[in-house]
């Protein structure tokens, strides 16, 4: 449906139509704005970027790539130098959909036993590797970069 292109525009993740906000299939929209939010919340500058469509996904990628948005963004507001510019770009093509966040991080503020479980990243790892995707996580002392691949022809994974 036409409508007035709202967050997210240049992906065209989201319209409003008669008022309403409608989702054109990505990793929900709610997900993308609530990740903005939160981020120029904290004190950063976000970008959000979108090569491919990502509207053909199937409903349990769009759910888990959100789901890994959300830890990012968590990662991101934890580590990240206040009034930075950070990035999220998802990439779709023929074969896979790809997440790739990027963020400069403060001096004062690593990651530590004190400071952190591990957990979120643990978790974008088992969300990934159980759709046959991966996440490759980079840290130095200026930045630090997620990149998440999960192919197009994976399945929902099954519960014992």
């Amino acid at each position: 449906r036409q409508g007035e292109l709202v967050a997210f525009n240049q992906s065209g993740w989201a319209r409003r139509v008669q008022g309403e906000t409608v989702l054109d299939g990505a990793p929900d929209a709610l997900a993308l704005e609530r990740a903005e939010h939160d981020l120029r919340a904290a004190g950063l500058r976000p970008a959000f970027a979108c090569e491919g469509d990502p509207s053909g996904l199937a409903p349990f990628l769009a759910t888990t790539m959100a789901r890994i948005l959300d830890e990012a963004v968590a990662n991101m507001i934890k580590y990240a130098a206040r009034g930075a510019r950070c990035s999220v770009q998802l990439d779709v093509d023929d074969e896979q959909v790809g997440l790739l966040v990027i963020n400069p991080l403060a001096g004062n503020r690593r990651a530590t036993p004190a400071t952190s479980s591990g957990l979120g990243l643990l978790g974008i790892r088992e969300r990934a590797q159980a759709h046959g995707g991966g996440a490759d996580v980079i840290s130095d002392d200026r930045q630090w970069i997620l990149h998440v691949t999960i192919p197009l022809n994976a399945s929902v994974p099954s519960t014992p």
